[in-house]
């Protein structure tokens, strides 16, 4: 009898073992882009492990123009990974878009080869999207640019998985493309009135100098893009000063600007 349950534990744990090798056939669990903001890949212990690369190859594509990108605008991101003549049949891979850390922006999907992860702040593969063809493999997702800062980055790790039914020898490649973004002063404009926000970063109570009247309301929004609070001239002090308790707000970045594009657009943190 002692013996039987022996094997019975044995075959358990050899189940548990096959099934780790290809949990994330369909997807990372999110948090391995490469990212500042997830600060590893799937290269750990507890995933991939392999040699270095050598022939493979990761290339990020946009259709952003030259001239940057706007605000609230839609774009597609692509993908590309190339083994270099290796011919591998599987590839995986987990992207984010991102600004000193923090996510900006939202991230859809086009198509059933992708899944969004990490609380929809990342995109990574499904089980059919693994697939690679004659060792190339592409992945498409589309960006809304949100309120998103110049300088955003999109970082991507792809795994080059020599598909032999275990976690080992698997090559991991990052790469990064930084997104520049358009200016909003056209050349037929002039430089208006500048508006100043302090202190930067915010613990406690936000001011703004420099607001009139005639910028009408300020907006402050993260940077997903979504409006947070709207201020007016009600919330002026004696002083002039625009005020507000940021102790509302969850600690991260945020976007301040006005409604009627007078004033520079600022960017703060709440600490």
């Amino acid at each position: 009898m002692k013996k039987s349950i022996l094997v019975y534990l044995f075959a358990i744990a050899c189940c548990l073992i096959s099934y780790k090798a290809v949990t994330f056939s369909s997807g990372s669990p999110g948090g391995n882009s490469g990212s500042p903001g997830d600060n590893r890949t799937c290269a750990n212990s507890s995933c991939h492990s392999g040699p270095a690369q050598t022939t493979e190859a990761v290339n990020i594509t946009t259709d952003i123009p030259a001239t940057g990108f706007l605000e609230n605008t839609d774009y597609t991101i692509t993908i590309s990974a190339d083994d270099g003549g290796r011919n591998l049949t599987k590839m995986g891979f987990e992207a984010t878009v991102e600004e000193a850390g923090n996510a900006v922006g939202t991230i859809s999907l086009v198509n059933s080869a992708t899944k969004l992860v990490r609380n929809n702040n990342a995109v990574t593969h499904t089980f059919q999207g693994t697939s690679a063809t004659s060792g190339v493999r592409n992945w498409t997702f589309d960006w809304n640019s949100g309120m998103a800062p110049d300088q955003t980055t999109v970082y991507v790790a792809v795994n080059f998985t020599n598909n032999n039914g275990s976690n080992n020898g698997d090559v991991v490649v990052t790469q990064s493309l930084t997104l520049s973004k358009a200016s909003g002063v056209g050349i037929e404009e002039t430089p208006v009135s500048d508006f100043k926000v302090f202190p930067n970063p915010v613990s406690h109570t936000l001011h703004v100098d420099g607001y009139t009247a005639s910028m009408g309301d300020i907006f402050i929004y993260d940077l997903m893009g979504r409006l947070v609070v709207k201020l007016d001239e009600t919330d002026m002090d004696a002083s002039g000063l625009l005020i507000y308790n940021a102790d509302e707000l969850p600690v991260g970045t945020y976007i301040i600007k006005s409604t009627k594009g007078e004033g520079s657009t600022k960017t703060f943190q709440k600490i």
